[in-house]
């Protein structure tokens, strides 16, 4: 081999180094690519490969001139000149999905999960889309999913059971943990298993590379557990479905605790047409949502540190996931239409974490075993939403939880009180009202004004005191559930620490209590022939006129 034999640009052709352009702008990068994998590297990376190939290929007169005059063959003029090379990447479809690891990858569908061999593709991925380790399909679903009449059951395999993820998964469905299993309901098991479908397809959904325009949402984690405004009931388990995320796919991080979030111009700056997910972690009350609907429905664009623009299609972009404390404030369909909520329980808690089922961390501790069940489930999840779709979770506890915040805990708290009250159930001037309020916390006047205070009773009488837990047992004639019944700002339900017990209690328990202390009961109570009114709501009491 002679000088004449080294010019740079066919010699990195030849061996699938070159620039590679991002989308449609004038940037580039380096690219090494050696099918099927395309790696990111830099000029650097270029050079050493290059005198590397001399060093083992090239005659010593060779390698001694690119000692002496390195700079001269392959400097930065010549390495920008580097041909531009375009890989062979898949478009992205609706109805399938790869993984892919050391030695082989899957091939998802809705109906299938086959295992080939990168000799039997003809695309080429990035070198972050393969996973340096192995795994074995077991050739069967590890849950399968039957509905019924707008009913869904399912079915666990052996090895569904021995799964740590999915029954994590399982476990933070189960809002009916705390009763004997004789006390709990055919519906209430059907909720149960509509939360636990809707995690698993929402996984799925994440998963797909495909960018559908008629799925244009963010998954949003929210605790199911009704608690004041502002508790947090903590360690659910709804950030560990970003923390999954994170491990399988090309995520971006981003606490959502950054006060500067909405202010922050290169908050974006991390995103790559690599990245699949944007996790924003445990965001704070009064999350902008609003903020994302661009980047959600349309192209996203991300300003680089250093000055770059560069905008990436709708189909190039990534997907997002929330885990919050808090409701997501926004009503109509602009909202709605962009959330897709999953529910956790409480099942997990600042005293019960899922090491203490599990007996080890989740990922760092997890042996090859676990790693591979947790492969077939996500294979599962695909499945579930190529099948499925958009599996909303049941909305009541979501919805509930969201009125108590828009109404607000003082508002709660006062009409608790207030309404309990004998001589305040009649018809009262708003103003008197308002006045009352305002008297019985004195900051509320310069943050709630008159109209406002008007709205946010509407929206308590209108739905019974907002946060209250459904239950599945009523009172015949009421309608209402047994919580409504107690006095729940009497000094007797608090010295009971009623607040924490009635969840574990069952309605025979509840009725029992009732039936000791008249104290307990809410006031003001009126039964009538076919009716039972329960505390005071403007809207019931006028139909009694």
């Amino acid at each position: 081999m002679n000088m004449i034999m080294w010019p740079p640009r066919p010699f990195s052709e030849n061996r699938g180094i070159g620039r590679y352009r991002l989308l449609d702008t004038k940037l580039w990068t380096y690219i090494h690519l050696e099918p099927p994998v395309v790696r990111t590297i830099d000029v650097e990376d270029a050079r050493d490969f290059m005198f590397a190939f001399a060093e083992q290929n090239c005659s010593r007169f060779v390698n001694n001139q690119l000692l002496k005059g390195g700079s001269q063959y392959v400097g930065p003029f010549q390495m920008s000149r580097l041909a531009f090379i375009q890989p062979n990447f898949i478009s992205p479809s609706r109805d399938e999905q790869y993984f892919y690891f050391r030695d082989r990858c899957w091939h998802i569908t809705q109906h299938e999960v086959k295992e080939v061999g990168y000799e039997s593709i003809t695309h080429q991925i990035w070198d972050e889309q393969r996973k340096n380790t192995d795994a074995r399909y077991l050739g069967h679903p590890l849950i399968i999913f039957r509905e019924k009449d707008g009913r869904y059951d399912y079915e666990l395999s052996p090895e569904g059971r021995k799964c740590h993820y999915l029954q994590f998964l399982i476990n933070t469905s189960n809002f009916t943990w705390r009763k004997r299993p004789e006390e709990i309901e055919e519906s209430e098991i059907f909720e149960n298993n509509l939360h636990l479908l809707s995690k698993m397809c929402a996984i799925g959904y994440m998963l797909m590379e495909c960018k559908d325009a008629n799925v244009t949402r963010a998954v949003i984690g929210m605790d199911g557990k009704q608690s004041e405004v502002g508790d947090s009931n903590g360690r659910s388990g709804k950030s560990l479905v970003g923390e999954l995320m994170r491990q399988v796919v090309d995520t971006v991080y981003i606490s959502g605790k950054r006060t500067d979030i909405f202010n922050d111009s290169f908050i974006w700056n991390d995103i790559d047409e690599r990245t699949r997910l944007v996790f924003i972690d445990d965001v704070m009350l009064n999350f902008n949502f609003e903020f994302l609907f661009p980047n959600l429905t349309g192209d996203w664009t991300v300003n680089k540190k250093g000055g770059a623009r560069i905008t990436y299609p709708f189909a190039k972009s990534p997907k997002v996931y929330i885990p919050t404390n808090h409701a997501i404030r926004g009503t109509g369909s602009s909202y709605t239409d962009r959330q897709w909520l999953i529910a956790f329980s409480d099942f997990y808690n600042d005293k019960h974490k899922p090491m203490d089922d599990f007996g080890v961390l989740f990922f760092s501790e997890w042996d090859f075993t676990q790693w591979n069940l947790t492969w077939n489930m996500l294979a599962n999840c695909i499945q579930l939403y190529l099948k499925f779709g958009v599996v909303q979770a049941p909305g009541e506890r979501l919805q509930q939880r969201k009125l108590r915040q828009e109404i607000g805990e003082t508002i709660i708290s006062w009409a608790d009180e207030y309404f309990s009250s004998e001589e305040h159930c009649r018809r009262t001037p708003r103003k008197e009202i308002y006045d009352n309020f305002c008297n019985y916390d004195p900051q509320q006047r310069k943050y709630i004004t008159s109209t406002a205070f008007k709205d946010k009773i509407k929206k308590t009488t209108a739905n019974g005191r907002a946060g209250c837990s459904t239950r599945h047992k009523y009172d015949a004639k009421s309608g209402l559930p047994l919580k409504k019944f107690f006095n729940t700002s009497g000094m007797l339900y608090k010295e009971m620490q009623l607040k924490d017990k009635l969840a574990d209690m069952s309605d025979e328990e509840q009725f029992a209590l009732l039936a000791t202390n008249g104290m307990l009961v809410k006031r003001p109570l009126i039964i009538g022939d076919d009716f039972v009114l329960v505390g005071f709501k403007e809207a019931e009491w006028e139909r009694l006129k």
